[in-house]
């Protein structure tokens, strides 16, 4: 495709070489380049000056982990100002540290996909064990296994939801009357951590916080490629929404139009906003796991440590034992105060599976002593499922490939000495929110009840429509599916995604073998629900591209996008056009991964895992603190609010602990 618009094969090869010289430089020198943070930390260890017990341990050094790291081990002249006294800290840690280029280059974070730096999980691709008759595609689900967590691998946007999910917790969970989790309470935990960059009249302070550790910003002109320009323009004329700057500021993201013939009820497109900084990877290790943090005596940071149970005495947790990859050992390590948990919703469950809590059924079959049967652990399921529609690009507007192409060693310089220009991109500079004609209260009523609905789905249904429904993101390149990019080919690729999904799906036990991955029963696009409002995304992607084909900016869609188009054009009814937009988001079903809910908060072990407090139903000293305690999954990308739920959690430690 690239030959045809111009570029020799000469230039091609000039481009890769270009990279491959620059990650060959990277390893070779990384030492000097992306020196490891924790050789003071790894000293300590083997010179065996850590301790046997500890106040705290922290299980995961995600975005959640780093966090309560940084929080609970603050010096003791920091806390002498608060009256608190300090506490010793071990952090947890399964994977390497992040001394390598994938996790700081912010265009090669795909590349970390497959590799040593992912747990690799996969989903079941048989029919769903807990949805008879749903027939599942097996989908790669990455999740980071490195110092940072996923915070370290993914995709950088900073996005925190509608102030309605946070709202809508509070309501359906504890009847309105908790004082934690609601939006006005959980703002000022999100502004806590967050060093907004840009002045204080496009990002609103009321909205934004500028003193805190962790930096998000704003796009540039010079990062983004040319051909992002006119799909903005194309999605606020085509669907009458407006294009705004911030997406964590909800006077912009929720303006209604009147606009005649509207295609959807609200909406908003605009640039994403990313935690990227002098043209690299801004992570929460960056933030929150500073050279003076880590120089703190009572903080223990520990990598290659892999967390296979959790000890307890009779109900009360008292520590944990890991596997040191490096000492090829296990080892066991006392808790004086807490055992918390942060491996994400995937691990987490697992590890609590593991321990004895979870449904007995399952924890006998394996022969796990059953510590406290709670058959909600590992139990609904979500992520924002999304499907990925292809199309090939004019020559007239830059993709990725095509602006790198162009000049690949200038890119590579600007990128290493000015710390700007396209290689300083995430690659997905497009961001719409939209509330589709679809997501109308009384429709959402009708659908039929499902096996694996909350108790409380009604008062969840009745806040359903309150904001948008979906999310479009959108690449400068050719994406087959998620992790599957054609860099070769001068393309855009429309990335839709369901932003309240109804199915939910489960995380269960293999065996007892805590070496041995978790059954991922994803049961994604199981409920009507879903098929019929993803299949509306696609219908209202392909209307943004008929625009974009008449201003002569798309050449032509990809072969599967192509046929798509054919059996819709060739159809007789809505009905029939229906269904093939529903077989397509069936066929082309993908990941966003943001898994969330398998260990969910609520006001009791009926419905939940953990209390208002993040506290694990039915023992003594154990919390979770990481995404899967999310009751109803966030419209957004999922790294902010789990930083926001790690802030409210430290403050609640520390207080409870205090007492």
């Amino acid at each position: 495709m690239l030959l045809g618009m111009g570029f020799s094969f000469f230039k091609i090869c000039s481009c890769w070489l270009a990279i491959l010289c620059l990650l060959i430089a990277s390893w070779l020198y990384s030492e000097h380049l992306f020196k490891d943070r924790l050789q003071a930390q790894h000293q300590r260890f083997s010179l065996g000056l850590d301790f046997e017990e500890f106040d705290y341990i922290v299980v995961g050094s995600g975005s959640a982990g780093s966090v309560l790291a940084n929080r609970l081990s603050y010096s003791r002249e920091e806390l002498l100002l608060n009256n608190q006294s300090s506490s010793t800290v071990l952090l947890l840690e399964a994977g390497k540290s992040d001394n390598t280029p994938l996790a700081h280059f912010s265009f090669l974070y795909a590349f970390t996909f497959w590799s040593s730096l992912d747990w690799q999980y996969f989903t079941l691709d048989s029919e769903s064990k807990i949805n008879e008759g749903h027939i599942l595609r097996k989908m790669y689900w990455p999740r980071g296994k490195i110092l940072g967590g996923c915070s370290s691998t993914n995709a950088m946007i900073y996005m925190r939801g509608s102030p309605q999910d946070y709202d809508s917790w509070n309501e359906c969970e504890w009847d309105g009357k908790s004082k934690i989790w609601n939006f006005e309470n959980v703002l000022k935990y999100f502004k806590k951590s967050q060093r907004q960059m840009g002045d204080a009249q496009q990002f609103s302070n009321e909205y934004h916080g500028r003193e805190g550790e962790w930096i998000v910003k704003s796009h540039n002109e010079n990062e983004i490629v040319s051909v992002i320009k006119p799909i903005v323009k194309a999605f606020s004329k085509i669907l009458s929404i407006p294009i705004i700057d911030d997406f964590n500021n909800p006077h912009h993201t929720h303006q209604e139009t009147d606009a005649p013939y509207n295609e959807v009820h609200l909406g908003a497109v605009g640039n994403t906003q990313v935690n990227i900084y002098n043209g690299k990877r801004f992570s929460v290790v960056d933030a929150f796991l500073t050279e003076q943090v880590l120089r703190r005596e009572n903080l223990f940071v520990r990598t290659q440590a892999h967390v296979t149970r959790i000890l307890f005495n009779g109900t009360r947790a008292i520590g944990v034992e890991y596997f040191d990859e490096r000492m090829k050992k296990y080892i066991v390590k006392k808790a004086r105060k807490e055992v918390i948990l942060s491996g994400g919703s995937i691990n987490t469950p697992q590890l609590l599976m593991l321990s004895g809590i979870g449904d007995e059924n399952q924890l006998k079959m394996h022969n796990i002593s059953v510590i406290y049967n709670n058959p909600n652990v590992g139990r609904h399921l979500q992520d924002h499922v999304a499907t990925y529609i292809p199309f090939y690009l004019t020559t007239s507007f830059e993709s990725l490939i095509s602006s790198i192409l162009s000049n690949p060693f200038i890119e590579i310089f600007n990128l290493l000495f000015q710390k700007k220009g396209k290689l300083t991109t995430n690659g997905v500079e497009l961001n719409t929110l939209l509330k589709t004609k679809k997501c109308e209260h009384d429709r959402v009523l009708r659908y039929s009840p499902s096996k694996w609905d909350l108790v409380h789905q009604k008062c969840y249904d009745n806040h359903h429509c309150d904001s948008h429904d979906i999310q479009i993101h959108g690449t400068p390149t050719v994406a087959y599916e998620s992790g599957n990019f054609a860099l070769h080919q001068h393309g855009y690729t429309f990335i839709p995604l369901l932003l309240q999904p109804k199915s939910r799906g489960t995380v269960s036990l293999k065996s007892s073998n805590p070496f041995d991955y978790p059954i991922i029963d994803s049961n994604f696009l199981g409920h009507e629900h879903d098929q019929n409002t993803l299949a509306e995304a696609v219908r209202l992607c392909l209307l943004v591209s008929e625009e974009l084909r008449r201003e002569k900016v798309i050449l032509e869609p990809t072969i599967k996008v192509k046929k798509l188009i054919q059996n819709l054009n060739s159809s007789n009814s809505e009905e029939e056009k229906r269904h093939h937009l529903i077989r397509y988001a069936l066929d082309n079903v993908d990941l966003i991964y943001h898994p969330t809910g398998t260990c969910r908060m609520s006001n009791s072990s009926e419905q939940g895992v953990v209390d208002e407090r993040l506290r694990v139903f039915g023992v003594q000293n154990l919390r979770i603190v990481d995404a899967s305690v999310m009751p109803s999954i966030v419209r957004g990308n999922t790294q902010a609010p789990v930083v926001m739920i790690a802030e409210i959690a430290s403050d609640l430690i520390l207080a409870d602990n205090e007492r």
